[in-house]
């Protein structure tokens, strides 16, 4: 038996520090009754699933820090831990051999062309996506980009996918700032989404997990800054391969997005660097290959079932 670990009852909590930390520099907000009582109850959960942990033969986990903090944290044998990334669709995900074109071509579908830009050459677009949920941290961008967008005339903040947190940059489109909701894209229409950004932010504050939409952005080419949380361990272990910024430090993530701005050159050199380390690690072929070689040698060695 093997099971997958996207999240254990230890990072739920940790979720929850990091709410108290994201509201008190986002927000200045104390710890609310609410939270406290979550994290009694999970306090509990931790227990019972510390022993769980330990009856289980093998942990299939899918980031960096997932791995480690079994080992280090729940006293999991480290030979029954297996470490394996999620995956996307490399062939979908992936540069265009004319990105200019599909950029125009996606943003003039999209009625950027009429935000009063003096042609796409020289805009500086700025992605993001997924569940627009609070966990995600949209907060922090959205504070972000009201630092500069009305400082930088030629910054656009595109938003794709939906959820309770649309409401904040529907907000800022209304008040006359460059941003440009998206919805729900296609799978064809969210690989030219990514095509179309110079930066994709993913400013996460959950603890768990390896997020998808950091998978598709660095196989398409596109430089990524997350929070300095688990998951970003994976995607960005290095200014090589990306950004990071503190969580709730909005000065931190004002100045990676503005990085590459003003930097264009290290932007094309992290675009490239980024692609070249996804198509080894992050497709979805190389993730069904590896369930597929590590149930077939549990399989062959059922002598490895020991309990940890």
């Amino acid at each position: 038996m093997a099971v997958t670990w996207h999240g254990s009852m230890i990072d739920w909590f940790r979720n929850e520090i990091n709410l108290i930390v994201h509201n008190f520099r986002v927000k200045g907000k104390m710890v609310g009754e609410k939270t406290a009582q979550r994290m009694g109850q999970l306090g509990s959960s931790v227990a019972y699933e510390a022993f769980q942990l330990l009856s289980v033969p093998h942990h299939i986990v899918i980031s960096d820090s997932a791995q480690e903090d079994l080992a280090a944290i729940n006293l999991i044998d480290p030979s029954t831990v297996h470490l394996i990334y999620n995956g996307v669709d490399s062939a979908n995900f992936k540069p265009s051999s004319d990105r200019q074109a599909v950029r125009k071509s996606f943003l003039d579908s999209h009625g950027v062309s009429q935000l009063g830009l003096d042609g796409y050459e020289g805009a500086y677009i700025v992605g993001c996506g997924g569940r627009l949920e609070g966990i995600k941290g949209h907060h922090q961008l959205a504070e972000a980009m009201r630092a500069i967008l009305p400082a930088h005339k030629d910054v656009v903040l595109l938003v794709a996918g939906k959820g309770p947190q649309s409401e904040r940059y529907e907000k800022m489109r209304d008040a006359g700032l460059k941003v440009v909701m998206l919805g729900m894209l296609k799978q064809d229409e969210l690989a030219r989404f990514y095509q179309s950004l110079d930066v994709f932010v993913d400013p996460f504050y959950q603890h768990h997990g390896l997020n998808t939409v950091m998978l598709e952005a660095v196989l398409s080419g596109v430089p990524i800054i997350a929070t300095k949380l688990a998951s970003a361990k994976t995607t960005a272990p290095c200014l090589s391969y990306g950004r990071t910024f503190q969580l709730g430090v909005i000065s931190e993530l004002v100045g990676a997005i503005l990085h590459y701005k003003l930097h264009p050159d290290d932007r094309a050199l992290v675009g490239a660097n980024v692609r070249e380390r996804a198509t080894h690690l992050f497709s979805s072929a190389i993730m069904a290959g590896s369930y597929e070689a590590l149930l077939y040698n549990i399989k062959a060695n059922p002598s490895d079932r020991k309990s940890t």
